[in-house]
């Protein structure tokens, strides 16, 4: 309960990060609901761009994302390019 009522914006993606790691189902959605409500702030910030690919493919497998298709199509090309730069080996699929 602590952890839920202290998510913020600065460190939703962290906290999304060890939910799923450590299979904290109850966090995980309570994450990805602040997400899915904010995106359009959330996928613009450095943070989104060190997503790991498998919390990234979690996330858009919602469709309840409050993003337009072509916003989370270019949020993810950037996610992909930062990848790339950082040298992160991202398989393509």
């Amino acid at each position: 309960q602590y952890v839920k009522e202290n998510v913020t914006s600065d460190n939703v993606f962290d906290v999304l990060e060890e939910a799923c790691f450590l299979q904290f189902e109850e966090l995980r959605q309570f994450c990805k609901t602040y997400l899915e409500q904010n995106a359009r702030e959330m996928f613009n910030t450095e943070a989104f761009l060190t997503l790991s690919k498998t919390t990234l493919l979690e996330l858009l497998k919602s469709d309840k994302i409050h993003m337009g298709e072509l916003e989370i199509f270019f949020s993810v090309l950037e996610w992909g390019k930062f990848q790339v730069k950082q040298g992160n080996n991202v398989e393509k699929r």
